[in-house]
């Protein structure tokens, strides 16, 4: 960081010094706008309005201020001024001259031309003004003034830019250090608050970073958490179930009770689907194309809709499917397939005995929006937000007497996002849960 400080500051102060010099040599070889046989510009704009002054002369014409302003310039912007002095001394625009009385001590020097003859007692002086900073250095060492003052200015400048340009990048280097080392709490935009470049830009980018590093590192946490519990339930019931038919062996003379095997096989199946779906959550994770083709999306519905009704008989319950009678996108069509059944059998899951599942698809032009309507009991306001997310349950409904792992509504999000749709949800104002998924309409 220190070499790139310096390489800064020799590099502003490299281009402010070879500026000054160079304007400095151009200035010199520039000509003033004459050649070995025209004259300099002043001394030709005075020789004009001498030449017209001597034709007013012959033509006994008089020669007043008015008409000399109309045919010639006398005065180029203070840099060039033409004086036009009348025999009585003065001068005919009333501008104020420090040449005297006695005009006739006056001679041609540089910057200066004097014109008497043939003008009948008038005087034509041209005059070349020097800029200030001319003028400073035609004086004793005011060369040797200027240079030194340019140089500790040039220093001063290139040190404070450079300064500015490193501070902050310096700060954010520091930050980089202490996140390698674990410490994401550290910040650096508020170092440079006040600055709307794109290094403050960079310092934000960095803390948003540092941020979503934070919180996919507590995602990672929360989700070896979650599996763990997740995984040691149903083994903690099999190895009860293995000492209890152990002990039924030792009772019953080596004979087993079909009920505990029955049982076994049901906590290993469903070991094993929550194994799948973090499978295939971790997969999905990793995707970033999908393989799409030409799919009906209310034949796809139908075909889960009728599954999981044969599912929700015992209890009365059915899924429905209103809305459009045909919608042709192009999907993934077992990837979209796994995310609404997973949706529709989370609703189903939990809506009221008697009551249905409704599924309504509706098209809004340029999206196609899926609602998933269930008549249970809902989810707190402050859990919504949080239901998409791996292994996340409402305490209410942790419970394996409903099923599920918490896993299957976060790979429905992750597989509508790879669609470029969104999934959400919400209470209903009559009771129960309502999933929006929204997609791209894409319809051939």
């Amino acid at each position: 960081m220190y070499r790139f400080f310096q390489r800064i500051f020799l590099s502003v102060w490299i281009i402010i010094i070879t500026t000054a010099l160079l304007t400095s040599v151009v200035a010199q070889w520039l000509p003033e706008g004459a050649t070995k046989t025209s004259p300099p510009f002043y001394q030709r704009m005075a020789e004009n309005v001498a030449i017209g002054i001597g034709i007013k002369l012959q033509q006994q014409q008089t020669i007043d201020a008015q008409s000399l302003e109309r045919e010639y310039i006398l005065d180029a912007e203070n840099v060039i001024q033409i004086y036009v002095i009348a025999p009585d001394g003065k001068e005919l625009l009333g501008r104020e001259h420090n040449f005297g009385p006695d005009l006739s001590s006056i001679q041609d020097e540089d910057g200066l031309a004097v014109i008497r003859q043939g003008l009948g007692g008038y005087t034509v002086i041209g005059v070349r003004n020097y800029f200030p900073i001319a003028k400073l250095l035609i004086t004793p060492w005011a060369r040797l003034t200027l240079a030194v003052t340019a140089l500790l200015v040039s220093i001063i400048v290139s040190l404070a830019l450079s300064r500015f340009i490193v501070q902050p990048i310096r700060l954010i280097r520091e930050a980089g250090q202490k996140v390698a080392s674990g410490d994401l709490s550290i910040s650096v935009a508020h170092h440079v608050a006040g600055r709307r470049d794109d290094i403050a830009m960079l310092a934000k980018d960095f803390d948003l970073m540092t941020e979503k590093i934070y919180q996919l590192l507590e995602r990672q946490k929360r989700l070896m958490r979650d599996v763990s519990h997740e995984l040691r339930s149903p083994l903690a019931r099999l190895q009860a179930l293995f000492s209890l038919s152990r002990q039924k062996l030792d009772q019953q003379d080596g004979k087993l009770d079909i009920d505990y095997i029955d049982r076994m096989e049901v906590e290993s199946e469903r070991l094993n689907l929550l194994i799948e779906r973090i499978l295939v959550f971790t997969r999905l994770e990793s995707f970033n194309e999908i393989n799409r083709h030409t799919t009906d999306l209310i034949d796809l519905l139908n075909v889960i809709a009728e599954d999981a009704s044969i599912e929700g008989f015992a209890q009365n319950k059915d899924v429905l499917v209103m809305g459009l009678e045909k919608c042709i996108l192009k999907l993934d069509s077992a990837l979209i397939q796994s995310a609404f059944e997973n949706i529709i059998r989370n609703a189903l899951r939990y809506t009221e005995i008697n009551t249905n599942v409704v599924v309504r698809v509706s098209n809004l032009e340029t999206t196609i929006e899926v609602e998933i309507c269930d008549s249970g009991p809902g989810v707190p306001e402050q859990d919504l937000t949080s239901l998409f997310e791996p292994f996340f349950r409402v305490e209410a409904a942790r419970t394996h007497s409903m099923g599920g792992g918490g896993i299957g509504l976060a790979i429905a999000q992750r597989a509508v996002q790879l669609h470029g749709g969104t999934i959400k949800a919400e209470n209903r104002d009559e009771g129960g849960l309502k999933v929006i998924v929204t997609l791209p309409n894409t319809i051939s």
